[in-house]
């Protein structure tokens, strides 16, 4: 069922609560950490950035990506990666993580409304098109990548969760529940 917020932040983040720094995870809650500073499994990051370092050198995606996190109030760092993590197995082999703790965003188009909708599921999952239509409550088809980038501001392959331009619909995989931490995109292909 789709799930709800109240932050007001976007969307995409309003469904998930966000992990500040030092707070203990609560069970049945479901934390994105786009990046941190303690990574699991020994990941080697090339760069770590925080809200007081960005700036005009750095990507707008990723600028909008730190801006929503700290309009959160959230202490969370993003992390550039020495390779690209385009893909899940890419940003799961990056951070040392297992697959299923990458939090990708799948975007549907509605072939009715238009409206996209975004499907934030565990790496190792697909998104069944059917329910996912069922969901949404019109039948979807893929969203091609200029619907994707106009909409929320993210090239396809570094979408992240948090920070579109224009808030759309989201659903979360259940399988997400299972990890006290998770990755997703932070706007850029090697940034999580």
């Amino acid at each position: 069922k789709p799930l709800k917020g109240s932050n007001g932040i976007s969307t995409p983040f309003n469904i998930v609560r966000a992990r500040r720094a030092g707070q203990s995870f609560g069970k049945g809650h479901v934390y994105i950490v786009i990046g941190r500073h303690g990574l699991v499994n020994g990941a080697q990051p090339a760069k770590i950035t925080n809200s007081h370092q960005k700036g005009h050198n750095m990507s707008q995606s990723l600028n909008r990506v730190m801006d929503a996190l700290t309009a959160a109030g959230l202490g969370i760092v993003t992390i550039e990666m020495p390779s690209d993590t385009r893909t899940a197995q890419q940003a799961a082999d990056a951070a040392g993580c297992d697959l299923d703790q990458i939090a990708k965003s799948i975007i549907f188009a509605g072939a009715d409304s238009g409206k996209l909708y975004l499907f934030i599921t565990a790496g190792g999952n697909q998104v069944d098109a059917g329910k996912a239509s069922n969901l949404a409550g019109e039948p979807l088809g893929r969203a091609d990548a200029h619907m994707v980038r106009a909409t929320t501001g993210f090239a396809i392959g570094g979408v992240s969760p948090v920070g579109h331009v224009t808030p759309i619909r989201a659903f979360i995989d259940p399988r997400l529940h299972d990890f006290s931490l998770i990755y997703a995109a932070a706007g850029t292909p090697r940034h999580i």
